[in-house]
């Protein structure tokens, strides 16, 4: 009795230091777990929300969400990833929540989840209750985690990066029960949302199933079984992403000048222990939409938050004492090689990394800081469990003392170099954000410094007194004030509320474009930023996905509805002098603060300053298109892509011109139409859909494949007289979804009978 009295009570503590720490974990989203505030800033409001919403409807319907007629002229959304249609969990949430909260709540399970597999992690490899909850702390509380946030697909890979470790590790000592978990966590991070960080993810999870001894025959088979079946029950969000890149703008991919983009400035790893040493930029912070650096981040990295890796300076501290030590070779491995490659085009590595097979397509090396994230807390518990306390706490004193030492050097040394910096300063960024970057330095060598040093001589105070219980307390405070309010939430009222432009939104099969979408955040709901107008069920002229399509962008450039970086009134102008591009693309309503002429007709104005046109020239969604006839509606040619300079023109040798015709057009489904069309003789029939693979025309048993059309939309021969035709989207990897339910339930199984296994276990 008294072993199990004993084992119980070893149970019941267990159960108390995991729940302490998913708390503290918690109590930063409290007011998520209310339902009260959502997080509703940057990329998480203009993209996430509305492609999640629209999936969720979709799904709602008993569709498949694979072809969104709402986006662009028609876009495979299935493919783009950071949709997540396959993910389970956005299945799940989106099924029983409204948009807004679904996606709230699924970033705060997420960092519990987080939280939970580095605790699990940590567990598995020996470390004591204390060292678990302070990793845990450090990876789910630390800035990778928190300052991606906003790329919701992002949060959700990472956050079962620990749970890949993990799995892999435990393979070593194969069974099919391991393998297929490991599967399963595979599907999960294929799925997610965002396939370079899946990538990253594996790559990290193969290092570990490699790092420690060779494996058997038998673990390296069932490993890769296992893997197989979660690449199975991914395979149409595979297939789907692999064929879209290949008629995107990434087709090929891409140079590495552009790969290199947000790379990790090697100076800026001082955001491991100083996290506002460059400046601050929260994501809810950038002024203006579709821009990336705010007022008050001066870091020569593309964005603050791809560079933001602080995990508490005490974590940082005992990480580095277990850098020589043969046992956390892994971890030493994870970490450096996880340096290495995000500081991306400051090594010449990269280039190498570069060019090995599916990383081509990427940039943003600095996100290889993952692996940093979760080795240096590993790291850090190792100490915290192995290293004499006394001699950790010294160490942590002296890190304390550098720090001071180094702060007060720097404000010693600034009123010498300020006149060599200033003025390089004043030309570059201008007399205000000198002044704040300079102050910001002064703020840096002496406020700054108080939490950073206070959590050192803390936790070497809690270590010398063998409090070591005490020591992830003290970290949660540290990452909590430190990192506080980086997310910010908005009261669910406020996100919710209906904007007065909604109204203002078109019917039917009209579509909606954006003049000048650079503009103040505060007007993101009014002005229907990115794919804003999708969350309410309108049709967005714009894609802003990182597989568009190269010929549809350079349409909405030319008829100034894309981003654009020459934002202003130029855009307005752009709007005039291309109207017949407006008018192709279908654009009935244009959202805008510039004021537009004729023809377009003013319909509102909100009081915050945002103008809604109508267009009423805007073409029908499908018209016909008569070779013999002359009318100057619009250039078609379906031997080759026409070129925008011969749609300026509108002329194309050998082309044909519109006509008049009676033209109908029902939409089904997103990805089903059905055109009525009485053509006066033989023409074409153009949709105003995207041709891209998997479209089909039929009539009757009559099957065709559209042609290319302006660039970008759909049209096939057509006879003379009365006809009716079914146009469909059933894309050539559909197949894949049979056996990606087979793969599903496969790992549904083995979840549930593993779960009744071990639950039996315990009742007996």
């Amino acid at each position: 009795m008294s072993a199990i009295s004993k084992g119980l009570r070893k149970l019941s503590k267990t159960r108390a230091w995991l729940a302490a720490t998913l708390f503290a974990v918690a109590l930063p989203m409290a007011g998520v777990w209310t339902g009260l505030w959502v997080f509703f800033a940057h990329d998480l409001r203009h993209h996430t929300l509305p492609w999640r919403a629209w999936a969720a409807r979709t799904w709602v319907s008993g569709e498949i969400p694979m072809w969104s007629s709402q986006v662009g002229l028609g876009f495979p959304l299935f493919a783009d990833g950071q949709t997540g249609v396959m993910y389970p969990p956005n299945i799940l949430l989106g099924l029983i929540l409204d948009p807004w909260h679904a996606l709230s709540f699924s970033l705060a399970l997420h960092t519990l989840w987080a939280a939970l597999g580095m605790w699990v992690l940590a567990r598995s490899v020996g470390r004591s209750l204390p060292a678990a909850s302070l990793a845990a702390l450090a990876f789910a509380l630390g800035g990778f985690l928190v300052g991606h946030l906003s790329y919701a697909g992002m949060q959700h890979v990472a956050s079962s990066f620990p749970w890949l470790i993990w799995a892999a590790l435990r393979l070593h000592r194969p069974t099919w029960a391991r393998a297929l978990g490991f599967g399963g966590l595979v599907a999960l991070v294929l799925t997610a949302g965002h396939p370079q960080a899946a990538v990253i993810s594996l790559m990290g999870a193969a290092i570990a199933f490699w790092s420690r001894r060779l494996p058997s025959p038998k673990a390296a088979g069932m490993a890769t079984v296992g893997a197989g079946v979660g690449v199975l029950a991914a395979l149409p969000q595979l297939l789907a992403s692999a064929e879209l890149a290949q008629h995107s703008a990434r087709a090929g991919g891409v140079d590495l000048e552009f790969a290199g983009m947000g790379s990790l400035p090697p100076w800026e790893l001082i955001n491991l222990m100083l996290p506002r040493f460059w400046g601050w930029e929260p994501p809810s912070s950038i002024p203006v939409s579709y821009m990336h650096k705010g007022a008050q981040y001066f870091g020569t990295g593309e964005t603050h938050w791809e560079g933001m890796l602080y995990v508490g300076v005490p974590v940082l501290a005992l990480g580095l004492l277990g850098l020589r030590r043969k046992e956390n070779r892994l971890w030493v491995g994870l970490l450096v090689a996880g340096a290495i490659f995000a500081v991306g085009r400051y090594t010449p590595i990269y280039g190498l990394v570069h060019r090995l097979p599916g990383l081509s397509f990427f940039r943003f090396p600095a996100r290889y800081g993952l692996w940093m994230a979760l080795a240096l807390p590993m790291l850090a518990a190792w100490a915290v469990d192995r290293f004499p306390k006394l001699v950790a706490a010294k160490w942590l004193w002296a890190a304390a003392a550098l720090l001071i030492l180094g702060g007060v050097g720097a404000l010693a040394a600034l009123p010498l170099v300020e006149p060599i910096i200033a003025p390089k300063l004043l030309g570059a960024v201008g007399p205000e954000r000198t002044d704040i970057l300079l102050a910001g330095m002064r703020w840096n060598g002496s406020w700054g410094l108080l939490l950073p040093v206070g959590a050192l001589l803390s936790a070497g105070a809690v270590l010398a007194l063998d409090r070591v219980r005490w020591l992830p307390l003290l970290l949660a405070v540290e990452l909590i004030l430190g990192l506080w309010g980086y997310n910010s939430l908005t009261s669910s009222g406020e996100a919710m509320q209906t904007p007065e432009t909604v109204a203002a939104l078109p019917e039917g099969l009209d579509r909606v474009g954006i003049v000048d979408r650079v503009q103040p955040t505060q007007l993101d709901q009014e002005l229907m930023s990115a794919s804003m107008a999708t969350l309410y069920g309108a049709n967005e002229v714009i894609v802003l996905s990182p597989l568009r399509m190269p010929g549809h962008e350079e349409l909405l450039s030319a008829a100034g509805l894309d981003v654009g970086m020459d934002h202003g009134p130029n855009k307005a102008e752009d709007a005039q002098s291309g109207k017949y591009l407006v008018d192709l693309l279908g654009v009935r309503r244009i959202f805008t603060v510039h004021r537009l002429g004729q023809p377009y007709v003013p319909v509102m104005q909100t009081r915050a300053g945002v103008r809604v046109y109508d267009n009423p020239e805007a073409f029908p969604r499908a018209w016909f298109v008569d070779c013999a006839a002359g009318a100057p509606l619009v250039a078609l040619d379906l031997r080759h892509q026409v070129q925008l300079e011969a749609l300026e023109e509108r002329e194309v040798e050998g082309a044909c011109l519109g006509s008049e015709a009676a033209v109908e057009v029902e939409q089904l489904t997103d990805g089903h139409f059905r055109v009525a069309v009485d053509a006066p003789a033989s023409g074409w029939l153009v949709l105003s859909q995207t041709q891209y693979p998997g479209w089909s025309a039929s009539l009757g048993e009559q099957r065709v494949i559209p042609g290319r059309a302006n660039q970008v939309m759909q049209a096939w021969a057509i006879s003379p007289g009365e006809q009716s035709w079914e146009v469909r989207y059933s894309p050539p990897w559909r197949w894949s979804l049979w056996i990606s339910l087979g793969a599903w339930l496969i790992l549904a199984v083995h979840f549930v009978s593993t779960a009744i296994r071990e639950g039996m276990q315990r009742a007996a």
